[in-house]
């Protein structure tokens, strides 16, 4: 059994949509070769205001929306000021800023909420200068469209009558009737052409005349509240030049004052880091000038050949920290409380004989050549001799020869 064919049924949307298309062109080159009839016909006067008037209706509107624009903007900018100039009291509150800056704060903060509402009554001012931008075009400018529109359809009317009226005569046929009928209607749209022809031309010349003093007055109104807000308000920034100048000194002041508190705390740090680092070594050099000399005495025994390098850098670390002298006459203390006789004082292997001989060694020396190597080398080099007078270095009854 074969299978049933189907039926092919036409796309209707497809054909309505070429068909739509076909009389929407159809239409334009109708209007477009109406436009031209008409325009052979009309005076260079009522051709030029045709224009003008929808050269006019569309600067109007595009006025219009950039005004509303604008006034949306001054409305924004109006509530921001009136916010800044709340904040900018609870900033500068007396209870919160004891100094210059409160007052200033406060007095900006005035001003800021004057421009906002000043901002807001030109808003209102403005606005009506929109609204009659926006009442001229759709009255006058809309109304003289409309007769020109009329007059439009007259001349089709008239047009529709006259090539009628032309075809009755140029028929053999013999009608009275309709070529009766031809003529009367022929005169009555001519009638209404002429007058319909002089409506459109008096609309489009009113409304022409009329935006020269209407429109212009009330941008002039406009222009007049644009000028008293800005003269307000810049009279008002201009009464903040004392307190400006006032901040700027303060500003300037407490700069300097931070700056120097910075460095007061820079140096305060410096001054620590340089206390940490000499007290870095701080409880081992307690631990060595402990008044036993327990580690000093280790030292000593365990430091082997270099034990007069060893005491002499232990020296020097103590004198760093000002303690070799405390730290000698512990062990001269010590030293004298233990020996049982003067001839055997500091003549032993002892602590504080070892630390004596390293100090006299360290600062001694240095001593005794900076003060007695010239005398010295100046008695070497002389040819005349020198004596040493030893009487007084020797015990009583002992003579010593030259």
């Amino acid at each position: 059994m074969k299978p049933a064919k189907k039926k092919l049924v036409p796309n209707t949307s497809s054909v309505t949509e070429r068909w739509k298309k076909k009389v929407a062109i159809k239409k334009t080159k109708i209007l477009q070769a109406i436009a031209v009839s008409e325009n052979s016909g009309y005076t260079t006067e009522f051709k030029g205001n045709n224009e003008r008037i929808k050269e006019l209706e569309k600067s109007y509107n595009e006025a219009a929306r950039l005004a509303r624009a604008l006034m949306r903007d001054e409305q924004s900018y109006a509530s921001a000021s009136l916010a800044m100039g709340e904040q900018l009291s609870a900033i500068g509150a007396p209870e919160k800023l004891k100094s210059i800056a409160g007052p200033a704060l406060v007095q900006f903060a005035g001003v800021q909420t004057t421009l906002g509402q000043a901002r807001e009554e030109f808003c209102k001012e403005a606005m009506s200068y929109v609204n009659a931008i926006e009442r001229f075009t759709k009255e006058e400018i809309t109304l003289a469209r409309r007769a020109k529109q009329r007059f439009r359809e007259s001349r089709i009317q008239f047009d529709t009558a006259s090539s009628q009226l032309q075809s009755q005569l140029s028929s053999k046929t013999d009608k009275p009737l309709e070529l009766f009928s031809a003529y009367t209607h022929y005169h009555y749209a001519k009638r209404k052409y002429n007058r319909r022809l002089i409506e459109a031309s008096n609309r489009l010349s009113d409304a022409i005349e009329m935006k020269e003093f209407v429109v212009l007055e009330h941008y002039v109104q406009y222009m007049r509240a644009q000028l008293e807000h800005l003269r307000a308000a810049y009279q008002h920034l201009y009464n903040l030049d004392s307190y400006i100048t006032e901040l700027q000194m303060y500003i300037h002041k407490q700069r300097e004052q931070s700056a120097e508190q910075k460095a007061q705390k820079e140096e305060l740090k410096r001054q620590r880091a340089i206390l940490a680092e000499q007290n870095k070594y701080r409880p081992l050099v307690e631990l060595l000038a402990n008044p036993d000399l327990a580690v000093v005495g280790a030292i000593c025994v365990s430091a082997g050949a270099d034990q007069a390098q060893t005491l002499e850098t232990l020296v020097q670390i103590l004198d760093a920290y000002k303690l070799t002298l405390p730290i000698i006459y512990i062990g001269i203390t010590k030293e004298v409380s233990e020996t049982d006789t003067a001839a055997t004082l500091f003549r032993g292997n002892t602590t504080a004989t070892k630390l004596m001989t390293a100090f006299t060694r360290l600062t001694g020396r240095p001593y005794m050549l900076a003060t007695l190597q010239s005398l010295m080398n100046e008695f070497m080099a002389s040819n005349d001799g020198y004596e040493v007078f030893a009487t007084p270095l020797q015990p009583r009854g002992v003579h010593t020869d030259r």
